[in-house]
């Protein structure tokens, strides 16, 4: 318990774990996209139907080149109906990722960069780490002190900004430990995994990036090379000793799992989870349900991943040509798979729009699905239900304070509150 102490003080010293939150996106795209981004899709679907070109990569004001940091000379299309979305998600032999020109300069040879065959025999080596009897053991021994000591220096007062008090420090501390990082070194990691998630935000947002990578790069090279001589008990030592075919991971692909791991396990949960805080607390019907029934937090956590996820699309790139939804698709074309305004179909979903935490639950796409589906998304769950069940249990008349602006989720490459302020008395 000292050590998981020593971990939540650290963190919590840190005012830049949660200084940069709040939505990512193409500045260009102004409030009325960004603030309001289902509304807007809406609108485009009833103009343009499920699966449509998109000249020029803009979509009424959206540039989704310039925000993916793609290759302005491919064609590119949009989906944005659950039943296209799912099939695009499914089938990465036709749908393969499209990151040439972005995150593959951010994180090299990482998972979410390959496809398969090579994607499928390099996620197996990381996946043991993410099974459920490790994630469960996990749970027990870690996420739970980790939450009840956050809970607790909350509950000295009574008032807290939900993202830099819980919502951020939990699963950051959480993917620290996994990976054995130092916690002199968090608030380098937290600002480094900022600027790098959020290229394609500004005309300068592409050279912060590449400077967080390369500061990044600097302490995992230095940081294999002392786990190679001295194991420890952390994921980065058990993949340093991990097999392929019988042969170890070479540097490229070691030092490309350390980059991603920090922003993917740090950024969709706390972001997750601050968005649900943001719709329980606005929807105060829906908070008194699940206070009033704890067994709706599986659904209560189901719901809000489908309502609002951590990002709202992705881009896939065509391998052959195809037809979807009618729509006939070029091989070499980008498809901008739409996940986050899926989760919204009204084809799928009564009253999408709508929180509902008794809600029928259907699966969501907001992990994907497939060869690519997300690896960590059993972890992401049990975070985000022992951060939601405490947070709603310790606190039962947590509120926003009308003393601060309510908050909006917003962005579109991520999404989240900037802020939420809540009394707790």
């Amino acid at each position: 318990m000292q050590t998981t102490d020593l971990f939540i003080d650290q963190i919590l010293q840190m005012a830049d774990v949660s200084d940069a939150y709040g939505g990512i996106g193409p500045k260009s795209a102004g409030p009325r996209i960004l603030e309001q981004p289902f509304r807007f899709l809406d609108e485009v679907r009833e103009k343009r139907g499920s699966v449509f070109e998109v000249d020029g990569g803009v979509v009424d004001g959206l540039d989704l080149m310039y925000a993916y940091h793609l290759d302005p000379a491919k064609r590119m299309f949009m989906v944005l109906d659950f039943e296209s979305n799912y099939e695009v998600l499914r089938d990465a032999s036709i749908y393969a990722q499209a990151y040439e020109t972005s995150m593959v300069k951010i994180f090299g040879p990482a998972i979410s960069n390959l496809n398969p065959p090579e994607h499928t025999k390099y996620r197996a080596l990381v996946a043991t780490a993410f099974n459920r009897v490790a994630v469960e053991s996990l749970a027990n021994d870690f996420i739970e002190p980790v939450a009840l000591g956050l809970i607790e220096r909350m509950a000295r007062g009574n008032k807290a900004e939900l993202i830099r008090q819980f919502c951020a420090p939990l699963p950051f501390v959480v993917i620290a430990h996994v990976l054995g990082l130092p916690a002199d070194r968090y608030s380098n990691f937290a600002q480094q995994t900022r600027d790098m998630m959020a290229f394609g935000t500004d005309e300068e947002s592409w050279d912060r990036c590449m400077k967080a990578v390369e500061d990044m790069e600097t302490f995992f090279n230095g940081f294999i090379e002392e786990r190679t001589a001295n194991p420890g008990d952390d994921l980065i030592s058990k993949l340093i000793e991990a097999r392929v075919d019988g042969e170890r991971l070479d540097h490229e692909h070691l030092l490309a799992f350390c980059k991603l791991l920090t922003p993917s396990g740090m950024e969709t949960t706390a972001r997750a989870m601050s968005s649900l805080m943001v719709g329980l607390l606005q929807n105060r019907d829906q908070l008194e349900l699940l206070q009033g029934d704890p067994a709706l937090l599986p659904n209560a956590v189901e719901e809000g991943l489908r309502w609002e996820g951590s990002s709202l699309s992705m881009p896939k790139l065509t391998t052959q040509a195809t037809t979807l939804n009618g729509v006939e698709i070029p091989a070499g074309a980008y498809v901008i798979e739409c996940h986050g305004y899926a989760n919204r179909d009204p084809a799928r979903w009564d009253h999408p729009h709508d929180l509902d935490v008794r809600r029928e639950r259907k699966p969501h796409v907001t992990f994907a699905v497939g060869p690519h589906s997300c690896i960590g998304n059993q972890l992401a769950r049990i975070e985000l239900q022992a951060g939601i069940g405490h947070l709603v249990k310790h606190f039962p008349n947590i509120r926003l304070d009308p003393d601060f602006p309510p908050p909006k989720i917003t962005g579109w490459n991520l999404r989240g509150p900037s802020a939420v302020h809540v009394r707790l008395d």
